[in-house]
């Protein structure tokens, strides 16, 4: 699955991520950091069954409630709502 982090093959990428008002994300992008760095496996980032966020049926999908909002899977990655 390709990740909303990817760059194409042939580029490399700078990322600046602002989140406000401050939102704890740390650990998530320190799992980023140990995923590029090939010291964590990518599966650790996408929500699914064990993943220890609460599961919300929705639709034909489930959604994950992460962090006091919501995950909802689409086009291979998820949308924050």
């Amino acid at each position: 699955m390709t990740h909303a982090w990817a760059a194409p093959a042939t580029s490399a990428a700078d990322v600046l991520t602002v989140f406000t008002p401050g939102i704890e994300r740390f650990d998530y992008f320190r799992l980023g950091d140990r995923i590029r760095q090939g010291l964590a496996d990518p599966a650790e980032i996408v929500h699914g069954e064990g993943c220890g966020h609460v599961a919300i049926p929705h639709d034909d999908h489930v959604d994950y409630l992460h962090d006091g909002h919501r995950h909802a899977a689409h086009d291979g990655h998820y949308d924050e709502r």
